[in-house]
């Protein structure tokens, strides 16, 4: 596999030139088609502490539904969640993240409708105070240890508590939040644990419709991270879900478990103590300003042409450029290729405002080719565009197959030339009167190829254009080139680099493919 690879040095240098600031809204709805998302919590310039979890809160809604939404700490995607059923066409989540380090971060959520098309970025920037430097499940209540229960084998079930893994108690769950809790658990008997165990749900609120979650095989002694998807009450509250272990025969044992969440009272306005006048209010028009939507073009490809041998691999740099000051979701770079409009594509991440994103596009063309290949960003335009004009480019693409015959020779009156050193020669250069021309010989057949005056390629010639009648002088000329078929039927061409009419000699050179493949 011969593969080539170009430097994009230029490039980067040429175009990341200067940092420009990120302007962000939080929560404004991207315009036009396409889902919308808010955070809801916390909220923009919040501190939290380095090592503790924190929810991002959000709700996103479009009406073709809710396929994911992804959660995305400077610009790096760091998890991607889906409704907890179907595809519903409002979607409120409570995405877990633990900040690592101090220092301000800017938090993004996406959302992606069914069609994968994705919304503006909501985003907002929290500040991350020093603190613990590692994650510690958050560990409850000690719990009073629960008699085994014997199975039939001899062996005892039992389950204890160990921690908290997300959503500590009387997490405040804004209405509708889906939400995922994790706990550890320790399998304290002496029986393993199989497949077919799981977690159930006992009593209290259940917070969804799920009311059993499969677990890992766990042996006697270890421990089992258990996750169960949930949904806050769309009622304030305090609402605490019980749930236990259940073995492979229906025997409920071991500690009890739980999510222990509050859904806050809405927020209403305060009164004042003394009665004010009615006053019929002007109604007044509100416009939102719209939040400035990504721009991504393609700043520069190299090389800017591509000329190969057949089943040679290439390799393009493409660079990707935001140019706006909107981050830009994660979308695709795709190539169409002559001769069949084979593509490539390859994925694109977030990009901040002013972010050049290097990707390398390879491709393999097994025949003859000559045309445009397109590159284009966003190739299935799922990306909300402030200009839509800018995400296409086009270099030529030429695949010729090996060489059979590489030559050139000059011709006197009455020589044969034969140009793939097989069969019969294929033509003749004659004499009529002081008239001289090419004869094409033994079922060769050629046609002059007007405009092409540099070098052919395999895929320019038109094998309907030949024809077996003599190429006259006169319509000859130093570059001209000459579309031909030998008697073997092989292709290629003869270009004329001298002409002598007064001498009676022509020189030629020629170029034969191996096309089809002769062995």
């Amino acid at each position: 596999m011969n593969k080539r690879r170009f430097s994009v040095l230029r490039a980067l240098l040429a175009l990341v030139t200067a940092a420009i600031v990120p302007m962000l809204a939080c929560g404004l709805p991207s315009k036009g088609k396409g889902p919308t998302v808010v955070i809801i919590s916390p909220a923009d310039g919040s501190t939290v502490v380095a090592g503790q979890q924190v929810l991002i809160q959000s709700s996103a809604s479009d009406e073709k539904g809710i396929a994911r939404v992804e959660l995305l700490v400077n610009s790096v995607a760091v998890r991607a969640d889906p409704p907890v059923e179907g595809t519903p066409t409002t979607f409120a989540i409570a995405q877990p993240w633990v900040p690592e380090a101090p220092g301000d971060v800017t938090i993004h959520v996406i959302a992606y409708n069914t069609a994968d098309r994705a919304s503006q970025p909501a985003s907002i920037t929290l500040h991350v105070a020093k603190g613990a430097a590692q994650v510690t499940p958050t560990p409850g209540p000690t719990q009073t240890p629960v008699p085994d229960v014997t199975e039939e084998s001899g062996c005892t079930l039992n389950a204890s508590y160990v921690a908290d893994l997300t959503v500590p108690d009387n997490t405040v769950l804004q209405p509708g939040v889906a939400f995922t809790k994790s706990w550890r658990i320790r399998n304290s008997g002496t029986c393993d644990w199989g497949p077919d165990f799981q977690l159930v749900f006992v009593g209290g609120s259940q917070l969804g419709t799920q009311a059993s979650v499969a677990i890992s095989a766990t042996p006697s002694g270890a421990t089992v991270d258990i996750t169960a998807q949930m949904v806050a009450p769309t009622e304030p509250g305090t609402y605490k879900s019980r749930w236990r272990m259940q073995s492979d025969q229906g025997q409920v044992f071991g500690s009890t478990v739980y999510a222990l969440i509050v859904v806050p009272e809405p927020v209403t306005p305060t009164s004042t103590s003394e009665p004010t006048p009615t006053v019929t209010p002007t109604p007044t028009v509100i416009t939102a300003t719209a939040q400035p939507g990504p721009d991504l073009d393609i700043a520069d490809v190299i090389p800017a042409s591509i000329s190969e041998e057949v089943g040679d691999w290439f390799e393009i740099q493409v660079a990707v450029r935001n140019n706006s000051t909107a981050l830009s979701p994660p979308t695709r770079l795709e190539g169409t290729f002559p001769p069949d409009g084979g593509t490539e594509t390859v994925g694109i991440p977030v990009l901040d405002p002013g972010e050049v994103h290097i990707a390398t596009l390879q491709y393999q063309i097994t025949e003859p080719a000559y045309g445009d290949g397109t590159i284009r960003v966003d190739s299935e335009d799922v990306v909300h565009e402030t200009n839509e004009d800018n995400n296409e480019v086009t270099l030529q693409i030429i695949v010729d197959p090996p060489n059979l015959m590489v030559s050139e020779l000059t011709l006197s009156e009455g020589d044969l030339v034969n140009l793939d050193s097989t069969g019969a020669s294929d033509f003749s250069w004659n004499n009529d009167g002081g008239n001289y021309y090419l004869r094409p010989q033994a079922g060769a057949v050629a046609y002059i190829m007007a405009g092409v005056t540099d070098s052919a390629h395999y895929a320019q010639i038109d094998p309907l254009r030949f024809g077996a009648g003599d190429i006259p002088a006169n319509d000859l000329a130093v570059g001209t080139i000459i579309a031909v078929r030998t008697d073997t039927n092989s292709r290629g061409f003869i270009q004329v680099e001298s002409l002598n009419l007064s001498g009676g000699t022509i020189h030629i050179f020629w170029k034969i493919w191996d096309w089809p493949p002769s062995n």
